[in-house]
């Protein structure tokens, strides 16, 4: 009886790796780029992640006027989540409250001077990263200055977004004014 069951189970161990050459190779997983993947995108869900609400209307007003995706309410609805980024640079408003006359402390989502602006674009099923830019305002005392310049840097972040998903056919002429003779 221990004779039967071992060689049983000898068969078995020298079947197995010839049972296992039999079969077909399977495919390898095809990996999708990141440009497939923002230009196969539908749908768009906008996260604001700023002190202040001035980067992410620019932006949101792009990608509103854009017509490739649809704006979704929930980032469960969306193929692609957009996070805006602008986080408050602490160490310049110290500065800015040592050196003012007001002795008020107080610092305003108006008055916030910005680190940076980033935008990153995520797959939402997986969180995967497809797209990343940061600008870094240049920091003005005058308040509108400071917020000229963050429309600029939000804008040239949707610019930059917009020519990753869409690039410019080589050659061709991007969209600007006609310059005055």
């Amino acid at each position: 009886m221990k004779l039967r069951l071992f060689v049983i189970i000898v068969t078995v161990a020298f079947a197995l790796p010839l049972l296992a050459q039999d079969q077909p190779p399977t495919e390898p997983k095809k990996t999708v780029s990141t440009l497939a993947r923002l230009q196969a995108a539908k749908t768009v869900f906008l996260k604001n992640d700023s002190v202040t609400d001035i980067p992410f209307n620019v932006i949101q007003a792009g990608m509103e006027a854009w017509p490739r995706y649809e704006i979704v309410d929930s980032p469960n609805k969306a193929d692609i989540i957009l996070e805006v980024r602008a986080p408050e640079d602490t160490t310049a408003n110290a500065n800015k409250d040592e050196n003012s006359k007001s002795s008020k402390k107080e610092t305003s989502k108006e008055n916030a001077v910005l680190q940076f602006i980033r935008l990153t674009v995520m797959d939402s099923k997986t969180n995967a990263m497809l797209f990343m830019d940061t600008q870094r305002p240049k920091n003005s005392w005058k308040e509108k200055a400071r917020t000229d310049n963050e429309i600029e840097c939000a804008q040239k972040l949707f610019t930059s977004f917009k020519e990753r998903v869409e690039p410019s056919a080589p050659g061709a002429q991007p969209d600007a004014a006609p310059t005055p003779k």
